[in-house]
């Protein structure tokens, strides 16, 4: 699998400079911050999102995160939810301080994404605190399933949800299919998830 998502990578890498060389310099400095608002980049942008996954796949989270942020800077309104991954990568690469300054970036956004991964940065600094605790309540607030599913204790779907409405159970699904085994690393983080 690690030789498949090698030469994906390699695949995608090329696409990307293609892209770049296709579009040139003076465009990206011209349009960037409204990438996706443009068809012409929709082929630029999802291989360099997809570049992205890849190296998070190959737990090469230095180059996924750049990959995720230029992205976003590409696209700041990120049409395509990149900063939820990139949510993934820097708290897998220890960098809470910069999750937290994305949280705050997208602070409209509400949903389970940043609350979970609020809550769980929180438990990795502090443990089981009251501060930990009241960022815990609130994500358990908006979402219930979330703990179920990371724990195992509803299994996942064999299909992707293609809509999700905040709150509901479709929303935990995607959020425990990027998030699952980033909780599951961290010792003791889904038994205190789900301790009331």
């Amino acid at each position: 699998e690690a030789a498949n998502s090698t030469e994906r990578c390699a695949l995608l890498l090329r696409a990307v400079k293609g892209c770049e060389r296709v579009l040139g310099a003076a465009f990206f400095e011209k349009n960037t911050g409204r990438f996706w608002l443009i068809r012409e980049t929709r082929t630029f942008m999802e291989a360099l999102t997809n570049l992205a996954s890849t190296y998070a796949h190959l737990n090469d989270f230095d180059n996924a995160i750049a990959c995720y942020e230029r992205a976003i800077l590409l696209n700041p309104a990120d049409n395509q939810f990149n900063r939820y991954p990139l949510s993934n990568c820097y708290i897998q690469n220890k960098q809470l301080d910069k999750a937290r300054q994305l949280a705050t970036q997208f602070h409209h956004d509400r949903g389970a994404f940043f609350l979970f991964d609020q809550a769980l940065i929180a438990f990795i600094e502090l443990g089981d605190h009251k501060d930990s605790k009241t960022l815990k309540k609130i994500a358990l607030t908006h979402n219930k399933f979330v703990p179920k599913l990371l724990s195992g204790k509803i299994k996942m779907p064999k299909r992707m949800p293609e809509r999700l409405s905040s709150g509901d159970k479709d929303e935990a699904v995607l959020y425990a299919a990027q998030n699952t085994e980033l909780w599951r690393s961290i010792s003791g983080s889904i038994v205190w998830l789900m301790k009331k």
